[in-house]
């Protein structure tokens, strides 16, 4: 049967697949100059001209580390879960347990440090999401020069001409990132998490309660994002780092959504194809077509694996399958 818990992990997971394949459409579009036949359609493409092949594969590693960031995010959501389940499979509720008397104190102990360790672990690779997704569309859109350029820095200077998603830039970082900025801050400078823990025993029925809610502080936040009611009491340390989590992506996805549409008018306005698409490959530095599957981006996932669907195919299908994937455009929602 199907938790509570395990429904938010699919759902990450679901989330995570979906930065993926917006990833390796847009590299596409950005490597090849893409026009389509609208903002969001993917059916038709046209391409007008070719990035250098450096170009591409410097790209690509910028999209690449976005999405092992994402991953190492759920990998440490997940182990957060499973670190902390009980033996009747719960999170914070024992019935009829024979630990009551002796082992309730340790474990307690040990489940609060474990929520500490790791949810300073992802909300600073949450922050660090951020300046990479800073670094691509930087590289982007302002130059190569500028992929160093941490998301803070990357605001500040006000280089991004481009009004629509230079708003939508600023909005998350006031309604999220500055905010969830100086929680880290306080973690790494000054204290850990404050959590309030607690148990309670029922000595009628051998029950323990346990409680690792968040601070005041963390709960400000929460409600300042709306992730909560605004009157509700603070939340499980595991609820939040789920919504936390959650939150984060579902902006990289947007911001994601963003870029492709200003890509695709950048594309539009420098529409010159003028050579053949042949040459246009050949003058960008390739020499076949394995140097242009290589350079493009193709992201095995670790919580999935695509090859699985052709593993019933003969050898040579399922060869052209895998040479097949880096060019294919995916779904994106």
């Amino acid at each position: 049967m199907e938790t509570q818990k395990d429904k938010e992990i699919d759902e990450l997971i679901s989330l995570l697949r979906k930065i993926s394949n917006r990833m390796m459409n847009l590299h596409k579009i950005y490597s090849f100059n893409l026009i389509l036949d609208s903002n969001t359609n993917l059916g038709k493409v046209q391409i007008t001209n070719v990035h250098k092949k450096e170009d591409i594969e410097n790209s690509k590693m910028l999209f690449g580390n976005i999405l092992l960031r994402c991953e190492s995010i759920v990998y440490f959501f997940i182990k957060m879960k499973n670190e902390t389940i009980l033996e009747n499979g719960e999170h914070n509720k024992f019935k009829n347990s024979k630990l009551i008397n002796n082992k309730i104190d340790r474990i307690h102990m040990k489940f609060a440090r474990i929520y500490m360790f790791l949810f300073d672990n992802i909300i600073n690779q949450i922050i660090s999401l951020f300046d990479y997704v800073a670094y691509l569309y930087t590289y982007i859109l302002i130059g190569q020069h500028a992929k160093k350029r941490k998301w803070n820095n990357s605001l500040k200077k006000n280089e991004i001409k481009f009004k629509d998603f230079s708003s939508y830039l600023n909005k998350i970082n006031n309604e999220f990132i500055n905010n969830l900025a100086d929680i880290r801050a306080d973690i790494f400078h000054s204290k850990f998490l404050g959590m309030s823990t607690n148990f309670t025993k029922n000595f009628m029925d051998n029950t323990v309660e346990m409680e690792f809610k968040i601070d005041k502080k963390f709960q400000k936040f929460l409600i300042k994002s709306k992730l909560v009611p605004e009157n509700s009491d603070n939340i499980e340390i595991l609820d939040a780092t789920f919504l936390i989590t959650k939150r984060g992506f579902e902006y990289v996805i947007n911001i994601l959504e963003k870029l492709k549409i200003t890509i695709y008018k950048i594309n539009l306005e420098k529409n010159k194809q003028t050579k053949p698409i042949s040459d246009m490959f050949v003058n960008a530095g390739f020499q076949t077509v394995s140097d242009v599957q290589k350079a493009l981006l193709y992201h095995w996932g670790f919580f999935w694996d695509d090859t699985e669907q052709f593993e019933k195919l003969d050898y040579i299908n399922r060869e052209m399958n895998k040479i097949l994937m880096p060019f294919r455009f995916y779904p994106e929602e």
